[in-house]
């Protein structure tokens, strides 16, 4: 018998038709809910390998503390006997900051104030230059001398201290230092300029400073008519009040408080009034046309002397030369 009636004979045995192979058994088919388990296991089978890493650091990070334990006891009983020696802590030179050119602030005032000197630098930096050496900050060829205890005016005296300070008048102590605007300013930028070299972090210095000088120039403008003493008498007080304050913004902020006292108070110079008896005389009767008027009800008495029977023009006594 051949392999052909081999394989027809197995073919009938098995109930399939002689001649064809048979077909294979498809496999059973993967419903959403098997596959939903298997990821579940899946799942529980990562929570259980993060637990397991979980232990693992837990010890080694005990293992580690009781290690860092045991080093510090050795430590402290070897230390005694000389064995292990404190190690000093490193000093580190600080850097000189760079500002003006590649210079350090001190080079950099030194290039460009070479007048002022040490004490006032230092004071300016600290933030407690007495308001009295302000005038130290002006080059020398501009500084106005310095006034004479004559001219000091009064001088305040406290009891609790046993100090007397000069009682703040610009036209003494402050008024011979500045005696104009220029020579102010002149001082409150050279001021503004160290501080800005020494601390270049906070740019909110250089815009208070350029704000606070510039109401100074507004308030003492032809237009504005304040008096000189009456700005200069601000500026002081406001410079002794706010130069350590730590928010430059005061700076920019004009203090209602200090302006009421030394610049609302004040009046501008004006021309003298004429004098109640100039008005109340015969103006026409003081002038060489006379007065013609009959019914004048303004005295006929000279306006310099106030005397009867003589015009102004006509009059001999010292008031009229």
């Amino acid at each position: 018998m051949s392999d052909s009636d081999d394989n027809n004979v197995i073919a009938v045995r098995r109930g399939d038709r002689p001649g064809k192979r048979s077909r294979p058994t498809p496999a059973p088919s993967v419903t959403p809910d098997d596959r939903f388990e298997d990821m579940h296991v899946s799942l529980r089978e990562m929570q259980h390998r993060i637990a397991v890493q979980d232990d693992k650091f837990a010890t080694l990070e005990t293992s580690l503390d009781k290690l860092v334990t045991s080093v510090t006891l050795l430590s402290d009983r070897l230390q005694p006997h000389g064995i292990i020696r404190e190690t000093p802590p490193r000093h580190v030179a600080p850097v000189p900051q760079q500002t003006l050119a590649g210079m350090t602030p001190g080079d950099a005032t030194q290039s460009l104030f070479p007048w002022v000197d040490e004490a006032t630098l230092k004071d300016v930096v600290a933030q407690k230059l007495d308001v009295n050496h302000l005038a130290r900050l002006v080059p020398p060829e501009y500084r106005q001398k310095a006034p004479t205890a004559a001219a000091m005016g009064s001088w305040l005296f406290d009891p609790t201290s046993g100090k007397t300070t000069p009682i703040l008048d610009a036209t003494n102590n402050y008024g011979k230092h500045f005696p104009d605007s220029p020579t102010l300013v002149h001082a409150l930028l050279v001021y503004s300029a160290i501080r800005q070299l020494y601390d270049t972090e906070d740019q909110r210095l250089r815009i208070g400073f350029t704000m606070f000088i510039r109401q100074l120039t507004i308030w003492t403008s032809p237009s504005s008519r304040l008096p000189w003493a009456a700005v200069l008498n601000y500026a002081i007080a406001f410079f002794r009040k706010y130069q350590a304050h730590p928010d430059p913004q005061k700076w920019v902020d004009i203090d209602i408080q200090l302006f009421a006292e030394h610049v609302s108070n004040s009046t501008s110079p004006a021309k003298a009034a004429p004098s109640k008896k100039r008005a109340q005389v015969c103006i026409n009767f003081n002038s060489k046309k006379g007065c013609t008027w009959d019914k004048c009800y303004r005295p006929h008495v000279c306006e310099s002397c106030g005397s009867k029977g003589h015009p102004a023009h006509e009059c001999k006594s010292d008031k009229s030369k």
